[in-house]
């Protein structure tokens, strides 16, 4: 007997992760026993119905994540010109009419136009001791902060005076708007006459600066050292 095979081709279904290949049923017949040749096979082959399957592990899947980007560095902190100073208001006692006095300030003053100053009052006068600028060339004030870490190192009221520190910065305050730190003294007194031991207050303190960019971290510092007297013999 002549038996024939029909093979069909093979149906291949591929995913991300593997692929399916599926094999059609395969049909066979066959032919009236030839004459001359024996056989003990006779009648139709009954073809296999069911379909099958196998799945090939292609090791695809869903590609690695690409690695985050490394952080960008942050800038090493550039100095302001104050860093490094040490800025004095002191005041000698003059008298009118039997009273004595003399009032000496010295403040450190941050802008929101991008400058700073140094500022002395001694009685009625005002001088700019330093100035400068603390805003980076095309930033905005407000993306920045500014934080003052005071450290008194003398505060002393004296016989006939007193000492005020004041700090309107602290931690963290925007630079949006104007920013204020510094000590005042003063003192006073009543009499025909000046003794010689009496005085007044004398304060000093050293300041560290910071101020940071909070979106880039650009970071200006400077520590300064303030003092303010109000007995000496003159500013």
């Amino acid at each position: 007997m002549k038996t024939t095979f029909l093979a069909l081709a093979c149906l291949v279904t591929a995913s991300a992760a593997a692929q399916t290949v599926t094999t059609p049923p395969r049909a066979m017949s066959s032919q009236q026993e030839t004459p001359g040749v024996d056989s003990t096979f006779q009648g139709d082959v009954v073809p296999n119905t069911q379909s099958s399957s196998i799945t090939i592990n292609t090791g695809g899947g869903a590609p690695a994540p690409a690695p985050a980007p490394a952080p960008a560095p942050t800038p090493a902190p550039a100095s302001l010109p104050i860093n490094g100073g040490r800025y004095m208001a002191a005041c000698a006692p003059m008298g009118s009419g039997g009273t004595w006095s003399c009032a000496a300030q010295l403040y450190i003053e941050f802008d929101p136009s991008g400058t700073y100053e140094v500022v002395r009052e001694v009685n009625t006068k005002t001088t700019t001791v330093a100035s400068g600028v603390w805003l980076p060339s095309g930033d905005s004030a407000s993306s920045y902060v500014i934080t003052t870490t005071p450290a008194v190192t003398v505060d002393s009221n004296g016989t006939n005076g007193s000492v005020s520190f004041y700090n309107t910065i602290g931690a963290g305050k925007s630079m949006s708007s104007t920013q204020t730190i510094g000590l005042g003294t003063l003192f006073y007194y009543r009499g025909p006459s000046l003794p010689n031991n009496v005085n007044g207050g004398l304060g000093a303190e050293t300041i560290a600066i910071t101020i940071k960019n909070t979106s880039t971290g650009v970071t200006l510092i400077a520590t300064v050292k303030i003092v303010a007297s109000a007995d000496a013999s003159g500013s």
